[in-house]
């Protein structure tokens, strides 16, 4: 378990890197929705499949590589919609209460994996992924997310 874990965590870092440049060459929005579609799919693998011991390391890079990797887009994302003056703030706000709600997770998963299994308990955390894609995707409309008008001025 340990050498998966370390696993997941190097290709996060691997990948946040990557999905960094991504992120400065194309919409932000769209990189995000796809890390967190494919760490649905990832996580959807481990819950209902049953995985040699190459593709269970394979499912826990690719869910360790999509869900860190979704952090480059979601930082530019922050700084497109704060203010110069708020966006400390705004990071502040939204790395808290990720914290907070992330911090439940492991005994909720650790209780469900306990009463149903740890390949069960894994469908929970790919609902969280596919509800994580789905909010993240409400910002590709316009009714949702308004660019930001350009100043000339700035410019």
């Amino acid at each position: 378990a340990n050498g998966y874990f370390s696993a997941l965590l190097l290709t996060a870092a691997i990948v946040q890197l990557v999905a960094g440049g991504l992120t400065d060459r194309s919409d932000h929005r769209r990189v995000l929705v796809g890390m967190f579609v494919l760490a649905t799919v990832a996580l959807a693998a481990l819950s209902f499949l049953r995985l040699s011991p190459l593709a269970l390391l394979v499912a826990f890079a690719v869910v360790g590589g999509s869900i860190w990797g979704s952090n480059p887009a979601r930082d530019a994302l922050v700084s497109e919609i704060s203010t110069p003056e708020s966006e400390g703030r705004v990071f502040g706000y939204l790395w808290t209460f990720s914290q907070v709600v992330s911090s439940f997770a492991p005994a909720v998963i650790g209780y469900l994996a306990g009463r149903y299994g740890i390949q069960d308990s894994f469908q929970y955390l790919a609902l969280a992924a596919l509800l994580a894609a789905g909010a993240a995707a409400t910002l590709l409309s316009p009714r949702v997310y308004r660019e930001r008008a350009s100043d000339p001025a700035v410019d």
